[in-house]
């Protein structure tokens, strides 16, 4: 890849949302390790209330910011951002990741060698520097069954897909969106967009399978490209992360698997679901979750 010249390489596509010092230090990272190259920051912020949006267009001169007066959720705001985007490869980023390496030398080398290459990632790793869950494969009504039942922490190792000791590039069926890198014409060539039905969770599995359907692989690089400093688990301690990647599943088979997959799985949910609300006799905050999980279930039938 050409250095410094008047084409712009990268598109950083960020969104924020009442998170200032996430937003912060990934714009200070991308500044630091992409300065060899000419680039544009995107940020786009779904309607902060924090104040965040003013201090940080006070500190980053350079940025183009699309302030939005409602939250679009992170497909809707990428959207913007690729509408916006002028750059031979876009890079869209999650705000609280920080890079903590230059990987941007290599990733023409990678598209120009993988001709059906259309996403492309690099390893993340966690706060504490170890390596985080960053190659994933499609769901399946097994996996889903032994994730909600006796092996989720099973689950979670086969869901790793690369370490940073063996080097290799690893074909995956998604990456993790806190960093992923297409090229520009892709989406026009494709006319593939994020579905914005996605409000949070489960857009880049959506998007990857989409590229999928067109002839084209995820690739994860080993390199470790910086630090994701969130860890969104579907765990009922967490409400809201909790519904929106019960309720995304569903919209995800309902639009790619078809109606007899979609229904084997709202009756594996309603089963496994209806057996924990019962197990979870005493703790009304649980028992409370699991009965919405069961009613946006049966609103799919």
């Amino acid at each position: 890849m050409k250095k410094q010249t008047n084409k712009i390489s990268f598109s950083f596509i960020v969104i924020n949302y009442n998170a200032y010092k996430h937003t912060f230090n990934c714009l200070k990272s991308i500044q630091k390790f992409c300065k060899n190259y000419k680039y544009e920051i995107i940020l786009i912020d779904n309607a902060s209330s924090d104040g965040s949006i003013i201090r940080l267009e006070n500190q980053f001169k350079e940025v183009v910011f699309i302030k939005n007066y409602k939250n679009y959720g992170f497909a809707g705001a990428c959207n913007q951002g690729i509408d916006r985007a002028s750059g031979e490869f876009l890079i869209f980023l999650n705000n609280d990741f920080q890079f903590t390496t230059n990987i941007f030398d290599g990733v023409l080398d990678k598209f120009n060698f993988y001709k059906n290459l259309g996403l492309l990632g690099f390893q993340l790793l966690n706060s504490d520097g170890t390596l985080q869950r960053t190659g994933f494969i499609f769901p399946t009504i097994l996996r889903r069954i032994l994730q909600l039942t006796i092996v989720p922490l099973l689950i979670k190792r086969t869901s790793i897909h690369t370490t940073t000791s063996n080097g290799k590039d690893l074909f995956v069926d998604y990456i993790k969106g806190a960093l992923m890198i297409m090229p520009s014409n892709l989406f026009n060539e494709l006319n593939l967009k994020f579905d914005d039905n996605y409000f949070m969770y489960h857009e880049e599995m959506d998007f990857a399978y989409q590229l999928r359907k067109h002839g084209k692989i995820c690739l994860l690089d080993s390199t470790p490209a910086g630090i994701h400093h969130g860890m969104h688990f579907e765990e009922v301690t967490n409400e809201r992360i909790f519904l929106w990647r019960n309720k995304n599943l569903l919209y995800f088979y309902k639009k790619n698997y078809g109606k007899a997959k979609l229904w084997i799985l709202i009756f594996v949910n309603i089963i496994i679901f209806s057996i924990k609300w019962l197990l979870s006799f005493g703790n009304t905050a649980h028992r409370r979750i699991y009965k919405k999980v069961i009613q946006f279930n049966l609103k799919y039938l």
